[in-house]
């Protein structure tokens, strides 16, 4: 494939410039999280990527729920538990996350402080197996909107 499209742009150096445009047009929500993949090293770094989140927080039934709380309200526990400006992760990356912790597991607790404690707990995991525990949000919207 890299010997095709380096042909392609030796014959058309705009070619890249149109199919993100392609893209764009085709796939809006998944360009938009690997905007901020690139832009933030695969967190999401902006509130309108946090926002395509709505759709696929799910309670434990699986019936959609989109956000419990708002930005601001995460925000504010959040600055009880931790230094959000020398964090690995994202605000916007708390805010999802904070959210689908909420679906997983507000039918057993429903005290906000402790599902953005966990949240905040998870995204700091050391020994999570797979990619880097900050980048958790990052790679469960990507993922949803890459199966959509």
């Amino acid at each position: 494939m890299n010997e095709r499209l380096q042909k392609i742009r030796e014959k058309d150096p705009t070619f890249d410039k149109r199919l993100v445009n392609k893209f764009d047009n085709k796939m809006p929500d998944l360009l938009e999280i690997m905007l901020d993949g690139e832009l933030y090293n695969n967190h999401i770094g902006e509130k309108k990527t946090a926002l395509l989140a709505k759709e696929f927080i799910t309670n434990d039934k699986g019936e959609n729920i989109g956000f419990r709380w708002d930005f601001e309200s995460v925000m504010d526990i959040a600055k009880n538990y931790t230094d959000l400006n020398n964090s690995e992760f994202y605000p916007e990356d708390l805010w999802v996350w904070a959210n689908v912790k909420y679906g997983d597991m507000g039918h057993l607790i429903n005290e906000p402080s402790l599902i953005v404690r966990y949240a905040i707990a998870e995204l700091e995991d050391e020994d999570y197996p797979f990619e880097e525990p900050s980048q958790r949000a990052y790679c469960w919207l990507k993922k949803h909107l890459e199966n959509r």
